[in-house]
């Protein structure tokens, strides 16, 4: 009999093996089923759910997917304080069925070309009824990792090569999925380093989400320039999402992200827009953090990720404009 590690002791979950991802050929790293980590479990699709998809689903049971980054993903968060996890109790409180699922398909630092694989093959399984895509954030790490990889995202868009997801990621090296050890010092080297040598300067003011002007608006602002290349490569990367999405029978739905620092969601602001032209739903975060009566740093605990009070507030807004008020958008206000 193998006597249990430490790990599997401290964080470990009766039928599954440590470690979230598998290689991949395409992305590097991919969500591995049934799988553990430090923080969180993965369910038998490999989302971060507390549950296994519900399958066959009940009648008249909705299912929803939710597509993003470590904001979706929440990695400092349980999984039953994430937005996902929220809005899925809203809907089975609401609706009177248990059989409402919403999952969760963040994962840290993927960039939409990341997305769009994964969407590829999980959608056509799942069949869910509304996919809800919160991606923008990570589009300059793709393409910084692009670059390192000597395919630099601006040669890419000129030979018209777009969605190229970085396969070279930290989470893709070899002794990331072979070396607990490894592992576990990455994360004590990274975490000690912020700890010992945190970052001179001034720091970003907890006020800086947008100003609370009324319960449906938020920065209009025009965002700042980003670089061609990578907005090109979003955008059309964005198209394929939806064309994905609606191919699998569901419906796409784009939220626009909020953050403390505004300029940091431009990209996403600017897919609001093509998302509308597309003839997609869109959502605005943002409007949700300026609806919020307290302060706004109470709602996030770093420039981009959600407290679990945050979490909460951004699933009572999905909750309400997208069960309550059928055919919600913001369309008509960008």
């Amino acid at each position: 009999m193998t006597r249990p590690s430490a790990i599997s002791l401290i964080y470990g979950a009766p039928g599954k093996s440590y470690g979230i991802f598998r290689p991949d050929p395409v992305l590097g790293h991919f969500p591995a089923p049934n799988t553990y980590n430090h923080i969180t479990t993965l369910n038998d699709a490999g989302y971060r759910n507390t549950e296994d998809v519900i399958d066959p689903r009940p009648e008249g049971a909705v299912r929803v997917v939710i597509y993003g980054g470590s904001s979706t993903f929440c990695p400092k968060l349980t999984t039953e304080a994430c937005w996902s996890y929220r809005l899925e109790k809203h809907l089975r409180d609401g609706g009177a069925n248990a059989g409402h699922q919403v999952l969760n398909g963040g994962v840290v630092l993927w960039s939409l070309s990341h997305i769009l694989e994964r969407a590829k093959r999980d959608l056509p399984v799942l069949r869910p009824d509304s996919v809800i895509l919160y991606s923008g954030f990570n589009e300059g790490t793709n393409a910084g990792f692009l670059k390192q990889a000597g395919t630099p995202i601006g040669k890419l868009v000129a030979e018209e090569r777009y969605a190229v997801a970085a396969r070279n990621y930290p989470a893709s090296d070899w002794l990331y999925f072979h070396s607990i050890l490894f592992k576990i010092a990455r994360i004590y080297i990274k975490y000690g380093y912020k700890h010992f040598l945190p970052p001179v300067g001034p720091a970003t003011p907890d006020t800086a989400a947008p100003p609370p002007t009324g319960p449906e608006t938020a920065d209009t602002k025009a965002p700042p320039t980003t670089d061609p290349a990578v907005l090109k490569n979003y955008l059309v990367a964005l198209e394929r999402f939806v064309k994905v999405v609606r191919d699998s029978g569901a419906e796409p739905i784009f939220v626009i992200q909020a953050t403390k620092e505004a300029a940091i969601s431009r990209l996403s602001q600017i897919g609001a827009k093509t998302a509308c032209v597309l003839g997609v739903r869109v959502l605005d975060a943002r409007r949700a953090v300026a609806a919020y009566p307290g302060r706004k740093d109470e709602l996030f605990r770093s420039t981009i990720h959600y407290s679990a009070k945050g979490a909460a507030v951004l699933a009572d807004y999905l909750y309400d404009r997208l069960y309550r008020r059928k055919g919600f958008s913001i369309c008509s206000d960008i």
